[in-house]
């Protein structure tokens, strides 16, 4: 296999023919084992022979600008492709490269554009597209995209039925998911030698979800079931886990253990996020030292869970332990850090990890402010914080939202303002039950009876 590309040089030096299906296999191959300087060599190579308006080869070109990230590329690529107009898996192709890239108001502005041009969307245009409806937080948009699913007759598929939950569990939705038919509607057909039971659930993930909304007692249904595999063990796990039941996806996962399924790292990182919502200590070290054993201890996702279970746990050392050995840190290693001291009421070493954060390229994001803004009123750091919140408009274009609300008002009443913390009418949106409540604590405090009462009684009218 490593002698394909030469070989393909030879052909062409010898004058033999390279047909697109040889173009599309060596770009596979070369995206695969990550040559990508080769890949773009060989993207010139095509040019020259003129193939790279083929739709084949020029949606394997597509797809392997994905994986590079070059969606500028990708996208010049698919304006040249001559036949797009007559064929749904390029389209499809340039959709996926914008939402796997976060490109998401692209990929649903070609998804119109497709549908506009009279092509029928197949399972994996919907997939991407729901996603990317996910990453804007459209619902709406997400629920039409779910009415062009059933008009199509999708639904049944796996990718479009577990990128559909996902957009509906995700966003808080559930109730919305079961009654737009999400959960209730048949199970696959089974294949050929499957008994119903295991088709259900293992053919397809959305299967396994619709049967424990539909009938209940899934865990027990899961785990009597000799049809597992990584896939369903990885779907059910990280399911409980999205929908706050760790205990069930920490026995699952000793389950999968005792059957000697190897765990992947979005397993390992969604138990460790199970173990700090339940403040389960000996449980996550138990899972570090796995993590450790499987090499996975390295990757982004498991090191920040490890950072997040050992603050809420209460070994803030281990969590920074874990923080400095990390090689890649991005914003949500940085957010966990800051938010871990700051929980822990040691304000200034988390606003030291912020001052840190701000010599990287790493830009922070709403979350970050929120931990830096808690730490200030921790520490009493009135014109600090105040600093923050301005910088955190004017540097980095951040709008305020509800908590960082709550930790200013928190603040100012904590150290007597309460005649600027009460000018909660100045908060560009509704003041939540949470400022009301910081303010109603500072009146505490401070012994305004008065104010007190008028924190109370807007709190009870307040929205969370």
């Amino acid at each position: 296999m490593i002698k394909l590309p030469t070989c393909s040089f030879k052909l062409r030096k010898e004058g033999r023919g390279l047909n697109p299906f040889v173009f599309t296999t060596i770009l596979k191959l070369l995206v695969s084992m990550e040559w990508v300087e080769l890949a773009l060599c060989f993207h010139t190579c095509i040019h020259k022979l003129g193939h790279d308006s083929d739709a084949f080869v020029g949606t394997t070109l597509i797809d392997a600008y994905s994986v590079c990230g070059f969606v500028d590329v990708a996208k010049e690529v698919f304006i040249q492709i001559v036949e797009r107009d007559m064929v749904c898996w390029t389209w499809t192709g340039m959709v996926a490269c914008f939402s796997e890239n976060d490109c998401f108001e692209e990929a649903l502005k070609l998804f119109n554009e497709m549908r506009m041009e009279g092509l029928l969307p197949n399972n994996f245009t919907f997939s991407s597209v729901i996603k990317a409806c996910l990453g804007l937080e459209v619902v709406g948009v997400g629920k039409s995209v779910h009415g062009c699913v059933l008009k199509t007759c999708y639904e049944m598929d796996p990718y479009v039925g577990v990128s559909l939950l996902d957009l509906y569990t995700r966003s808080g939705a559930i109730d919305d998911a079961r009654e737009a038919g999400i959960g209730n509607a048949d199970p696959l057909p089974c294949q050929q030698g499957w008994s119903r039971s295991k088709c259900i659930c293992f053919e397809c993930p959305h299967g396994c979800v619709r049967y424990m909304w539909r009938h209940g007692g899934f865990n027990e249904f899961f785990v009597d079931s000799e049809n597992k595999n990584e896939v369903s063990w990885n779907t059910v796990i990280v399911g409980y886990v999205q929908l706050g039941d760790g205990e069930k996806a920490f026995l699952l996962f000793l389950g999968m253990c005792e059957e000697e399924v190897q765990a992947t790292e979005v397993i390992y990182s969604s138990v460790l996020r199970a173990s700090a919502s339940l403040a389960a200590l000996e449980p996550g070290i138990q899972i570090h030292t796995m993590t450790i054993k499987t090499m996975y201890d390295g990757d982004d996702a498991v090191s920040n869970a490890l950072i997040d279970m050992y603050a809420k746990c209460g070994r803030i050392k281990d969590a920074r332990m874990v923080f400095d050995c990390m090689s890649k840190r991005d914003v949500v290693s940085w957010n966990s850090m800051v938010s871990a001291y700051s929980m822990h009421g040691l304000g200034i070493e988390s606003l030291k990890i912020f001052e840190n954060m701000r010599k990287t390229e790493i830009i922070p994001n709403q979350l970050t402010f929120v931990g830096v803004l808690s730490a200030c009123r921790n520490t009493g750091s009135l014109d600090q914080g105040q600093s923050y919140f301005t910088s955190m408009r004017e540097d980095y274009g951040i709008e305020p939202c509800k908590e960082h609300y709550t930790c200013m008002v928190s603040l100012l009443g904590r150290l007597g303002h309460l005649d600027k913390a009460v000018k909660i009418e100045e908060i560009p949106h509704e003041p939540s039950v949470m400022v009301w409540r910081a303010l109603l604590g500072a009146c505490v405090v401070h012994n305004n009876v008065k104010l007190g009462k008028f924190a109370a009684e807007m709190q009870k009218g307040g929205i969370m």
